[in-house]
């Protein structure tokens, strides 16, 4: 185990998430597995599972309501935070205000009124907004769906990942199941890996997993 991490970064992520069947975190898994990251540990209620890659040893926390107050006393300052859905009351306002002061990265869904409360007046986190409104720093377009949504997803402004690449203004074409994956999902999970430094440039989720496909740059 010791070679494994030596030459590695440990990055620490959370996902705040309200969609059924966890689909954030079994997403991240997902394209992980895809982009040839091996599962060095899950644990029983699937909660926490941690990934080795070339660069980097992601370890992903699923961050349930029941559980919030549990990962704050543990103290864990994550690289990347991601929060999928613009209400909070579930998991309350404070200790989720606490929990982001310490983040490097927050992604967070921008449609609602209530995600802003999480910002500390001196917060230093790196703010990666999305979502359909026009000041989100990643948005939606050109949607074609039926039982398979067809999109691209807009990066506006530049961003850097966690080794400090810059990934200039581009926009990334995805297809995906409607019923398997939440748009809001989709969108958290792939700024996430970007933000690892993964090269996604287009990526197909369908019905079966068999035929997910994940292009990367040459």
């Amino acid at each position: 185990m010791r070679d494994i991490v030596k030459y590695r970064k440990t990055v620490f992520i959370g996902i705040i998430d309200s969609s059924e069947g966890d689909s954030t975190y079994s997403l991240l898994k997902e394209i992980l597995s895809l982009c040839n990251y091996y599962t060095l540990y899950e644990n029983s209620p699937k909660t926490i599972s941690i990934f080795c890659g070339d660069k980097s040893i992601p370890i992903i926390v699923n961050i349930r309501p029941e559980n919030i107050r549990a990962v704050e006393e543990l103290g864990i300052d994550f690289d990347i935070l991601l929060l999928t859905f613009p209400y909070i009351e579930s998991y309350g306002e404070d200790v989720l205000k606490r929990i982001v002061s310490k983040t490097q990265y927050f992604i967070v869904n921008s449609d609602g009124d209530k995600w802003n409360k999480l910002l500390d007046d001196n917060i230093k986190s790196i703010i990666i907004t999305y979502g359909f409104n026009s000041k989100a720093t990643i948005t939606p377009s050109s949607f074609n769906s039926q039982d398979l949504l067809e999109m691209n997803i807009c990066f506006q402004r530049e961003i850097k990942t966690i080794e400090e690449e810059v990934i200039e203004p581009f926009e990334l074409t995805i297809k995906m199941d409607m019923v398997k994956i939440d748009i809001y999902s989709a969108i958290a999970v792939i700024t996430c890996c970007l933000i690892l430094g993964m090269d996604i440039v287009t990526t197909e989720f369908s019905k079966s997993s068999r035929e997910n496909k994940l292009l990367k740059k040459s």
